[in-house]
């Protein structure tokens, strides 16, 4: 039995290598949008299972007739945010640039659950893939209202964001005027530099 598998172990890695089923691998993970994709196209390998085989292709057959009608939606801003979301369910501090890509998937996820109730009627396959993606109504505009490209956040985000960052700049005028007074000072003339002053201010 052992020498039966080892033999059929060793025809597969022959047929995958006649194939080039690696480079066909390393080509799809190429088209891949997102890491996600990626690593799946990484870790893809030839079924063995004739009704597996049989029930991927209906899938397929089945996302084909969807898109002909539907259309392709856009899948936009696919980041991974995993870490973002681990992160979050511990009661992290998530950065600007976290949140932005949380919202881009929010509104992808929207787009996917309305592609989903378009395209998956007399499609049950297709229809078990998508139904566990939800429309996150709201939380990708509210995360636009505050944070813009590429995970900054708006000047007048919040009140409280708006009144730091006055505070900040009138500090930092202070600063820049007191600093330029010791640079005209004759007793600190020959120690300060303006570009000493430059790099202290930014």
């Amino acid at each position: 039995m052992d020498f039966m598998n080892e033999t059929k172990r060793d025809a597969t890695e022959h047929a995958l290598s006649v194939l080039e089923f690696e480079r066909i691998r390393q080509i799809l993970g190429e088209l891949c949008v997102s890491n996600l994709g990626k690593e799946a196209a990484e870790d893809l390998n030839p079924l063995d299972d004739p009704d597996l085989i049989r029930a991927r292709l209906e899938l397929i057959e089945e996302i084909m007739g969807a898109l002909r009608e539907s259309g392709q939606p856009d899948l936009g801003g696919l980041y991974d945010v995993r870490r973002q979301i681990k992160l979050a369910t511990k009661e992290g501090v998530l950065e600007p640039e976290d949140l932005w890509k949380i919202g881009l998937l929010a509104d992808i996820s929207n787009r996917l659950a309305k592609f989903a109730r378009r395209g998956c009627e007399n499609r049950p396959r297709l229809k078990s893939l998508l139904e566990s993606i939800d429309e996150i109504p709201g939380l990708g505009n509210r995360i636009a209202e505050v944070i813009i490209a590429p995970g900054e956040l708006m000047e007048d985000a919040t009140p409280l964001l708006k009144e730091l960052r006055k505070r900040r700049t009138a500090i930092h005028n202070k600063l820049q005027g007191k600093l330029e007074s010791y640079l005209h000072n004759p007793s600190y003339e020959k120690y300060l530099q303006e570009e000493l002053i430059t790099c202290l201010l930014y």
